[in-house]
């Protein structure tokens, strides 16, 4: 059996849903809401529903920002959202395959929405390792040396993951991330679509054992580095100690090449992703370049190698200098 909280401030349609509710014997109504802010209060202090059925209108609240916040709480918690007809937000649902009820919602209907949730509550193996993303040449996601078929609903949930992945773990505003991926709507359209992707993104991943990997908090996004091993990070670091360290290793060196696999993102079409695997590339050279390996000519020295492709003048030292690999 299904606990279940509904929440919606118009009264009929409120009395609609628990009734509904009541008459499934797969669920159990916990509790019932007019004001989404109470609701929020009472599922923070008091043990979390299983599903919550809730309206994305409500007078002074946006439900899709409310539910950002109960899966900031629990994302175990499944979310049924209610809407009117011919609101906006159903091409969002439908394109992130979310579920969601139309106003005036029909026995069939949640008849439909409750076999699912009882489908969605298979239990499904919690994975405990990180997720090693590489992102120079094919995206690639790996975990415990075996590739992840992710299976991304619309190409911009699949762009928003690849957003928080240039942040690097930072934090990034929900302003920014929606400005970017949906400029021609108007600010809060775009961010309704932001909401129900991230919402979508985090389901994504919980379907294949993975919690929590979107951290967020205020109207800030980030992935969570608990979850994620990302070679980005890597290169970042590699080529800040390069570039800051005159004495760096060999083996630094050799990592770096190791983690530059090609371009960033290679095939990925996007405006942002061109400029980006640019500036990469550039930093990834001038790391070479500065790096001791760049005035070695020894066979076994990557470094040299990949200097070479470069075009880096090598003519210009002399034959017996000599470097001591550490």
């Amino acid at each position: 059996m299904l606990n279940a909280v509904v929440v919606d401030d118009e009264k009929h349609a409120l009395k609609r849903l628990k009734t509904l509710v009541i008459e499934f014997e797969s669920l159990n109504l916990i509790g019932s809401y007019r004001d989404a802010e109470n609701c929020l209060k009472e599922l923070k202090s008091n043990n979390l529903p299983n599903v919550i059925f809730l309206d994305i209108q409500m007078p002074g609240f946006n439900g899709l920002e409310i539910a950002q916040e109960i899966q900031d709480i629990d994302e175990e918690v499944d979310i049924v959202f209610i809407t009117a007809h011919k609101n906006y937000a159903i091409d969002a649902f439908e394109l992130n395959a979310l579920d969601y009820l139309l106003k005036p919602i029909s026995k069939k209907r949640f008849k439909k929405s409750v076999k699912r949730l009882i489908e969605n509550q298979k239990k499904v193996e919690i994975k405990k390792e990180k997720i090693r993303v590489n992102s120079f040449g094919e995206l690639e996601l790996i975990y415990q040396n075996q590739k992840l078929n992710i299976q991304w609903p619309t190409l911009k949930t699949e762009e928003l993951f690849l957003l928080l992945l240039t942040h690097k773990g930072n934090f990034v505003t929900n302003d920014k991330l929606a400005g970017q991926l949906w400029p021609d709507k108007t600010q809060q359209k775009a961010k309704d679509v932001l909401y129900t992707s991230i919402y979508s993104l985090r389901k994504i991943f919980k379907e294949k054992g993975f919690k929590k990997v979107i951290t967020s908090k205020h109207g800030y996004y980030s992935l969570n580095l608990e979850k994620f091993e990302l070679t980005l990070l890597k290169f970042k670091n590699l080529v800040n100690k390069i570039q800051s360290n005159s004495s760096i290793s060999y083996k630094q060196v050799d990592e770096l090449i190791d983690v530059y696999q090609g371009f960033f993102l290679k095939n990925k079409d996007y405006e942002w992703v061109d400029k980006y695997k640019v500036k990469l590339e550039r930093e990834y050279k001038k790391a070479l370049n500065d790096s001791p390996t760049s005035d070695c000519r020894f066979a076994d020295c990557k470094g040299c190698n990949i200097c070479f492709n470069l075009d880096v003048d090598l003519d210009l030292i002399g034959d017996d200098y000599n470097v001591n690999k550490s």
